[in-house]
């Protein structure tokens, strides 16, 4: 009954969030076209329970214009927009409810596999929520040394590139520190409260950095990066930008000039690489020099 009902909530947001407004009776004509429809109108004192529910639950605050024939709306619709667990939550939820019932079509819908991590991420969400301190053993790719221990104040999660990462307080060296799930080897509740700082803003943390890695290649300083896009690679640019303060600044017939306030970093410079031949970097110099000794290390690979 609970799944059936958070169903109903996801189905409510997505339904008006894709019209923009509603009245009771539209929202009724497309419930009967849906694909958990129970046979049953939703009545106002129901729809009025999944209102409160929904910002309960989720944080949206569904409104009625008074003065537009009683037509409902999402009032923070631009947060939406924005990454967040609960959007991730809602959109994997909708998919669900639109496929519940249609093995077909669910065999044909292929998500994206995070194949590790997963082991661990009850336990750090449990110490979260506790607030108490975890003791983590942790390996790392870049070298050979034994399963090294870290005592840490979970603070929150991030996803990347298919991967599950832990922000945390490493109370050893006392620094905010990002921990990759997959290269854990054990996690531990322990015994040993913390407080999570009031002005902590976990996304902020990552405001001026592409990815996970909050360490520039050459300091933690935000650069303007100028790099210039060829081709059809414009449009991907366009449509799902690498940063939050990408600005395509020219454009000509066939390239175009996009600027980024960033600190360039590994992550960044490896999506700028996966561009290949189609993005050249402009500015600054260092970086240009940097990323055109990488292209020739490599090259250097294909000649053997």
């Amino acid at each position: 009954m609970a799944q059936q009902l958070t169903n109903r909530y996801i189905w409510l947001v997505e339904t008006i969030h894709n019209a923009g407004r509603l009245s009771l009776a539209e929202i009724n004509d497309k419930w009967k076209n849906s694909s958990i429809y129970d046979g049953k109108e939703i009545s106002r004192r129901t729809f009025l329970n999944h209102k409160n529910a929904v910002e309960e639950l989720f944080d949206i605050n569904i409104e009625c214009d008074l003065h537009d024939d009683y037509k409902y709306y999402i009032e923070n619709v631009s947060d939406l927009e924005k990454p967040s667990i609960r959007n991730w939550i809602i959109s994997a939820m909708s998919l669900q409810n639109q496929t519940e019932g249609n093995k077909k079509i669910r065999k044909r819908i292929l998500l994206e596999d995070i194949p590790s991590g997963k082991d661990f991420l009850q336990a750090i969400i449990e110490a979260m929520k506790k607030e108490v301190v975890i003791r983590v053993g942790y390996r790392t790719y870049d070298t050979d040394a034994d399963l090294k221990f870290h005592t840490l104040e979970p603070y929150g999660l991030k996803m990347a590139q298919r991967r599950w990462y832990l922000i945390a307080h490493s109370l050893r060296s006392d620094v905010i520190a990002t921990f990759a799930l997959d290269r854990m080897h054990s996690v531990d509740l322990l015994d040993k409260k913390f407080k999570m700082p009031e002005n902590m803003k976990i996304e902020s943390l990552f405001n001026d950095y592409y990815g996970v890695m909050r360490k520039g290649l050459d300091g933690d300083n935000v650069e303007k990066v100028k790099i210039k896009v060829y081709g059809v690679q414009r449009n991907y640019l366009r449509d799902l930008p690498l940063h939050s303060s990408q600005k395509e600044t020219k454009a000509a017939d066939d390239s175009s000039v996009f600027t980024y306030d960033i600190v360039p970093s590994y992550d960044f410079v490896q999506a700028v690489l996966a561009m290949g031949p189609q993005a050249e970097v402009l500015r600054p110099t260092w970086l240009r020099k940097h990323i055109a000794k990488t292209v020739k290390d490599l090259a250097k690979l294909y000649k053997k």
